[in-house]
């Protein structure tokens, strides 16, 4: 009991008092039946940096590529080849990094909306052609004390004012407070918080943004987000 206690106490000193309640649900609900899930979403923007974060020489051994749909650099990508395509057929960009020509790590853009794939919901970064949607950032486990994260984000960011773009939105689970306070280092502002309920193919949706709340009883009645 004792050491019940003191995980609970640590968890809330970390979480802080509605974060933890929600993980505690999350888990509980798990437990009750692996077919429903709760998603804790916090919806943040960072601005397109106009200067470097990193000086040149610093992680000048990483390549950057955008990769085509038929690269062979993507059998390395830690993900079934059926998400890959299915991203490819939406029309989002993967930018990609090797060392030794060998993949390290990459980034995800949706230059306009973004379906979920945990939730049922799409995200629609307002204004439309300015803001951009970034997700699945991966970095290899042995690049994750190198100078790979900043790098990667400086030709992101390189790649996104080629085209015009002010700014991208992502989403992160709120529950991964390293994850939250990472992208705010990095100038980012949070924009909305969203929780979703999952019962099968029942999902109830509570966000700080509209829609507010949303009740979907089928696959294809998705709520959409215009941030």
């Amino acid at each position: 009991m004792p050491s019940l206690i003191k995980k609970t106490t640590n968890l809330f000193k970390e979480m802080g008092v509605f974060t933890s309640l929600l993980y505690l649900l999350s888990k509980l609900i798990k437990k009750i039946s692996s077919k429903s899930h709760l998603y804790y979403y916090v919806l943040v923007r960072q601005k397109v940096h106009q200067t470097p974060l990193l000086p040149p020489h610093k992680g000048s051994k990483f390549k950057f590529q955008v990769l085509e749909k038929n690269c062979r650099l993507l059998e390395s990508l830690p993900r079934p080849n059926t998400v890959i395509k299915e991203r490819f057929d939406r029309g989002y960009k993967c930018i990609a990094a090797t060392k030794d020509d060998k993949f390290v790590g990459c980034i995800w853009l949706a230059l306009d909306s973004y379906i979920e794939d945990e939730a049922r919901a799409i995200f629609s970064p307002q204004p439309l052609g300015k803001v951009a949607w970034d997700f699945d950032v991966y970095i290899n486990p042995t690049q994750r004390l190198s100078y790979l994260f900043p790098k990667l984000w400086d030709q992101t960011n390189t790649y996104l004012k080629e085209f015009g773009f002010e700014a991208t939105d992502s989403r992160i689970t709120g529950f991964n407070i390293h994850s939250i306070n990472s992208h705010k280092k990095l100038g980012a502002e949070v924009m909305a918080k969203a929780i979703y309920i999952k019962a099968g193919r029942i999902q109830v949706s509570l966000s700080s943004t509209s829609p507010y709340f949303h009740l979907s009883c089928k696959e294809n009645v998705v709520p959409e987000y215009k941030l």
